[in-house]
């Protein structure tokens, strides 16, 4: 299973590095994007893996709790400040962010950093194998909900965006948008819409080094089985500790999860054709 997952996030990320290093009208927009030497930009990430016995937040079929953790879950957090604005852009390995709980991250990031509430960006990868009991409402889910969960992942995002703002430096951004083809299928429909589209940002330190950055891309993370019980960034977990690692020197990365509605991720063998392929 993790070498399933791990052959979605080097492909993906080999498809990335390829984008950044050898596409030169990436190179000069990602350059020439901010020419200003006045932007601030910091980053940081903290592990919100739930405890092993929590129900799973994406399989609501799934009546069994989760037995063991496959690889934790981190709550990542960018903010830029330019002198007049300061934003705050959250991602966080869960199935979703939104009602009770972010609504009081928001406040707790505004009251603790004087971000405005309508700067802060909280948003989730979709990882069906994160936990659900975070959240209060939901319609008939979740199964159970645990406020000393919710409260953790609060603190512990607070936490990642604490060390965002303490340790700000001088960076230039850019962003450049391509497709990711052979990546991705409508789940039920092989003949419907599917949307490519993949928006890259990234972060440059004074050197010019990529140390931070964010990917938009459309696919559930749905490659860990619901019935191997296991609690998983699945493949936007992998793809963001690979790019992280590639990036070095304690660089951040998030997963911005698009509109994926039945867009599904491809692990036929078909991807490893498609690989061969492109990197020819």
């Amino acid at each position: 299973m993790r070498l399933c997952v791990k052959r979605i996030a080097i492909i993906c990320i080999f498809i990335l590095s390829v984008t950044l290093v050898i596409s030169g009208t990436a190179l000069i927009l990602l350059t020439a994007i901010n020419a200003k030497p006045s932007l601030l930009v910091g980053a940081g990430r903290v592990e919100i893996t739930p405890e092993i016995g929590c129900y799973l937040g994406g399989y609501y079929a799934a009546t069994q709790r989760s037995i063991d953790v496959h690889d934790p879950l981190y709550a990542r957090a960018l903010v830029l400040d330019n002198g007049s604005t300061r934003l705050a852009i959250v991602s966080l390995e869960l199935i979703i962010a939104n009602g009770v709980m972010v609504n009081e991250l928001k406040e707790m990031i505004r009251r603790e950093f004087d971000i405005p509430a309508e700067n802060i960006s909280v948003t989730a990868t979709h990882t069906h194998t994160g936990p659900e009991g975070y959240y209060e409402e939901f319609g008939k889910y979740p199964k159970e909900y645990v406020p000393e969960m919710k409260q953790a992942i609060q603190r512990n995002t607070l936490e990642a965006v604490r060390q965002a703002v303490e340790n700000p430096a001088p960076a230039s951004v850019g962003f450049v948008q391509f497709d990711l083809e052979g990546f991705s299928s409508n789940r039920h429909n092989p003949a419907g819409p599917l949307d490519h589209t993949a928006i890259l940002f990234v972060v440059k330190d004074a050197a010019g080094k990529p140390v931070a950055g964010f990917l938009n891309f459309a696919a559930h993370p749905t490659v860990v089985p619901a019935g191997d019980l296991l609690i998983s960034g699945d493949w936007p977990g992998e793809f963001q500790r690979l790019m992280e690692e590639k990036m070095g020197g304690g660089a951040v990365f998030l997963f911005l999860q698009g509109a994926a509605g039945n867009v599904g991720p491809v692990t036929s063998n078909s991807i490893e054709v498609n690989f061969r392929t492109f990197s020819q």
